[in-house]
């Protein structure tokens, strides 16, 4: 891991630097809820403190490698290299060495005042044939990062310029995407991704990355205006459009607001909870799954939920309750948007 080489100047004052910073530990296994954890941060260590500690964390976690691990790193290693480069003797050692791989969630730069958001994940995570964290895809999909995330990961926060290096908190609070950083993150990301397109149709390659059908691209305006209110990301306005659905939670439970046809009668609608599932199919909308098996971000108490329809003034709306399986703050619905 490499964080000093991307330090860029900076005209605004830097915040302090903490003594003990805050990260978030994300587990693959979604039943295992997110932690928020503490690391000192001595002078002169403001790098190594958290990423020597993530190393040691994955060497004990898994330390070897599977046979199709392997072959897929290779794979890999082809695509970015000659092969006539690699070698046997390359790849022994690099199946020995422990590094971190980071994602950039949030890019920092004088439009951040220098501060990144940052994932980070084993760097040999397939190739020990680690499980998908579907959490962090989720994470990395709403904020217009689509990537590939195996095993558990972190999240943390930190501030770089030309000058300084030195990381800050990142709480449990903030792994919510109604957090400004996931909005300003997501403004970011897309408008690279279109600067780096220049077509509709590398935005139209960029959309299917991140989510395929029903995923949204925003334009910065309406982005900005987001960060700046602090409000919620919501998908559409339950009742407008037959089939549109919005979605709130607290720490106990989920409720998703459906859009309907008037006169959507109960027997029209089939509904069904599983702990990590959702399906919805309304007769009367025209392909009329609007949630076909849909993967939860995390699961459910299927005993506890329910669902019922009613009129709301001029909209017929359905409202299904799911009870969370623990307490805590969903990053999104689904596990990976838009599928």
């Amino acid at each position: 891991l490499n964080e000093s080489c991307r330090r860029l100047p900076s005209n605004k004052m830097a915040p302090d630097k903490p003594k003990t910073v805050q990260y978030v530990l994300i587990p693959a296994d979604v039943t295992q809820p997110m932690q928020e954890l503490e690391v000192e941060q001595p002078e002169g260590l403001e790098v190594e403190c958290l990423t020597n500690w993530m190393q040691d964390y994955y060497r004990k976690q898994c330390k070897v490698a599977t046979d199709e691990g392997k072959e897929a790193f290779r794979k890999t290693l082809t695509e970015k290299m000659p092969v006539e480069m690699i070698t046997e003797e390359m790849l022994s050692g690099a199946y020995g060495m422990q590094l971190v791989e980071s994602v950039a969630l949030m890019s920092g730069g004088p439009h951040t005042g220098g501060i990144h958001v940052n994932l980070y994940c084993d760097d040999k995570g397939q190739m020990k044939g680690l499980p998908l964290n579907p959490r962090a895809m989720g994470v990395c999909d709403i904020v217009n990062k689509p990537s590939q995330v195996y095993g558990d990961c972190f999240v943390g926060r930190v501030f770089e310029t030309a000058d300084d290096f030195h990381r800050l908190g990142f709480t449990l609070k903030e792994c919510d995407s109604s957090s400004a950083w996931v909005a300003k993150a997501k403004a970011l990301n897309l408008k690279k991704a279109q600067d780096a397109g220049g077509s509709s149709s590398a935005l139209k390659d960029f959309q299917a990355m991140a989510g395929g059908k029903g995923a949204q691209v925003f334009d910065t305006s309406s982005m900005t205006k987001a960060v700046e209110a602090e409000a919620p990301i919501v998908e559409a306005d339950p009742g407008e459009t037959p089939g549109a659905y919005t979605w709130t939670q607290s720490l106990e439970e989920v409720v998703v607001s459906v859009g309907c046809p008037k006169g959507t009668k109960s027997n029209q609608i089939k509904c069904k909870i599983r702990p990590n599932n959702l399906s919805l199919d309304i007769i009367g909308i025209e392909d009329g799954a609007i949630f076909a098996d849909m993967v939860l971000f995390a699961p459910v108490d299927p005993e506890e939920s329910n669902w019922s329809i009613e009129d709301r003034g001029e909209k017929r709306i359905l409202s299904i309750t799911m009870a969370k399986g623990k307490k805590m703050r969903w990053l999104d619905l689904k596990t990976v948007p838009g599928k």
